[in-house]
């Protein structure tokens, strides 16, 4: 890959077709730099079947095996990574001649998270307090790619040094990494999507052919729960899909979200904007039985854990848990998920090219 870095985009791009595989908050924002660089996009390409056919800006969603069509016509396609999941769109691209890729996955972080980009972002009592922490959980790890995966943030935050981060790149799909097909393997499940967004979960669910008997679906944001309502009309889901405009807290109330689209999170301390309905997991799911819980809340997982304990102990469900947000949710989500749970693996998994998508997997034993 060639890596694009902020302020130089190569201007021979004008000289051939231009492809952004990625068509959401990155991807739009890809398409803006370029265009204001004079750079033309001949069309999109993203593996959500429901962007795939609409336009965004007029230029047009296509899915990946129109793009392999598109090549077999047409030599010296340029295609940017505009995705965080680029590792793994870059292993299914390797099969296609006459390409070139680029990823710009250095402004791509910037756009994310700008406040954890670059050397000096954490305090040495920061570091010091998570290497402490972090060391006494690796022995409840089960893979030395786990284990990996903490020793290699620890350096990226440390030193700003991408290369850490791009060497713990995982594969794998993200929150059905294999040990969690093989434990649904030929089994019908419910599944607790918290923070579905706009139902993006639908594209793994679909290609992995995953036996889903209902899928409740919690999004905080109202306009983000609008496309979402949209989405699961349109998805192709065989399932029941629940599609709840709330959010998930220690305890049920109201409270306001900070920030738009996928980085809407709930927060207490600035009472404005938007009032947003917040509710626990032992409260939802009292009568109903869940088999996998995913959450990624941008910041509330602790919460909402905390909110549904008794749920999780009692249905003893698959757990995929974003530990990102903060710097100490790397190491006081799994503190309590070691404590309150026995008998269960666990893995962990970085899922993207910027310091965003660790993953913490929970797995009951057999």
């Amino acid at each position: 890959m060639i890596p694009i870095r902020k302020g130089e985009i190569p201007m021979q791009l004008n000289n051939f077709p231009v492809v952004l595989y990625g068509a959401g908050y990155a991807g739009r924002r890809c398409r803006q730099l370029l265009d204001n660089a004079g750079i033309r996009i001949t069309f999109f390409v993203d593996d959500d079947k429901v962007k795939q056919g609409k336009e965004i800006a007029g230029i047009k969603v296509y899915s990946y095996n129109d793009l392999e069509e598109y090549c077999k016509k047409q030599e010296n396609v340029h295609i940017i990574l505009t995705s965080i999941y680029g590792a793994q769109i870059y292993k299914r691209l390797k099969g296609i001649p006459n390409i070139t890729i680029y990823e710009m996955y250095d402004w791509l972080a910037e756009s994310a998270i700008p406040e954890r980009t670059g050397q000096n972002i954490y305090s040495k009592e920061e570091l010091e307090k998570f290497k402490e922490n972090v060391e006494t959980l690796k022995g409840n790890l089960n893979d030395e790619e786990s284990k990996k995966v903490f020793s290699n943030l620890f350096r990226y935050m440390q030193t700003g040094d991408g290369t850490y981060i791009s060497d713990i790149c995982s594969t794998e799909e993200q929150y059905f990494i294999p040990e969690v097909l093989e434990y649904f393997k030929g089994k019908k499940f419910t599944i607790l999507d918290a923070g579905a967004y706009e139902g993006e979960l639908i594209r793994a669910i679909l290609d992995k052919d995953l036996d889903v008997r209902e899928w409740y679906c919690f999004e905080l944001s109202k306009n983000n729960y609008q496309i979402l309502m949209q989405n699961a009309k349109e998805n192709g889901f065989r399932g029941d899909q629940i599609c709840i405009n709330k959010g998930l807290w220690d305890q049920p109330g109201n409270l306001y979200i900070q920030g738009e689209g996928v980085f809407s999170k709930a927060v207490v301390e600035n009472k404005s904007g938007e009032v947003a309905e917040v509710t626990t997991i032992d409260e939802y799911f009292k009568e109903i039985h869940v088999d996998l819980i995913k959450m990624d809340i941008e910041g509330a997982e602790m919460k909402a854990l905390l909110g549904g304990m008794n749920v999780i102990k009692r249905d003893r469900p698959v757990l995929a848990i974003s530990i990102y947000h903060t710097i100490e949710d790397f190491y006081t989500i799994p503190q309590l998920i070691f404590k309150e749970l026995d008998n269960y693996e666990y893995y962990v998994r970085h899922h993207s090219m910027v310091f965003t998508e660790t993953v913490l997997y929970a797995i009951p034993k057999r």
